[in-house]
């Protein structure tokens, strides 16, 4: 049995400031598989599920991901950055 490719559609994320609030984000793969997130930046950035926490000034890297399964294959990872600035 041949697996189906997949892709993942992970839209941009705009800039935040330290401080704001944790947010949700999000992304589809054409599978309809769910997709997983996690930090790439981690002394920027954190993720839990699908919320981003900021910890510190600087870009953060989110990178989605979907691993496939019996019927589809793995979706190559996307990355989205974003800056976060210091408050005033």
């Amino acid at each position: 049995m041949t697996q189906g490719s997949q892709t993942i559609t992970f839209g941009p994320i705009s800039n935040h400031t330290l401080g704001t609030p944790p947010f949700t984000i999000s992304a589809t793969a054409s599978s309809g598989l769910a997709v997983t997130f996690s930090s790439r930046t981690a002394h920027v950035c954190t993720v839990s599920g699908s919320t981003v926490t900021l910890v510190a000034v600087g870009t953060c890297t989110v990178q989605a991901s979907q691993r496939g399964n019996a019927d589809w294959a793995a979706a190559r990872p996307v990355d989205q950055s974003f800056t976060v600035t210091q408050g005033s």
